[in-house]
């Protein structure tokens, strides 16, 4: 696996999420409908910088996107995900980000929920997600892009973990 850096996500990237934002197989376990036009592609990038979410950069070209968002201040709730281009898929990349994604979080706010919902036919996923204490909280039957789907919620603790 190549090194890879982490830059806080921006439209000068918007060329990059491309490749991730526009591959049907890419986006077909993510709540993004349908492949993103260039314009979709901006809006999603506006929308995401006001949260913890970053490009993953390998020799300078996107491969990926990771990052938490926050889902409730009260409880302090972070969503967390990532999705990477196909070409790097089964490499490493995917969980090199969690891990990093993860500490980031983890120096920040030390009392955190972070939680992630899986399709289950995304195994990979799953398996990441096991592999850095997730527990699964629940599971229920969806309707996902006009399929019949079980999709399981995941919930990592800081407190609880040393």
């Amino acid at each position: 696996m190549k090194p890879v850096t982490y830059r806080p996500i921006s439209e000068i990237y918007a060329d990059g999420f491309r490749k991730i934002w526009t591959d049907p197989d890419v986006i077909q376990y993510t709540n993004i409908e349908k492949p993103c036009t260039p314009e979709e592609i901006r809006e999603k990038i506006h929308a995401l910088e006001r949260f913890h979410v970053f490009a993953v950069l390998r020799s300078d070209e996107v491969i990926g996107v990771v990052g938490c968002l926050r889902i409730s201040p009260a409880k302090d709730e972070y969503g967390f995900f990532y999705q990477f281009q196909k070409s790097v898929w089964g490499k490493g990349y995917a969980s090199h980000a969690a891990a990093w994604m993860l500490g980031w979080m983890r120096g920040r706010y030390q009392h955190s929920v972070i939680l992630a919902d899986v399709i289950t036919e995304n195994a990979a996923s799953e398996k990441i997600l096991r592999h850095f204490g997730f527990q699964c909280v629940s599971e229920k039957q969806t309707v996902h892009k006009g399929k019949q789907a079980t999709l399981r919620s995941y919930m990592l603790e800081y407190q609880d973990t040393p």
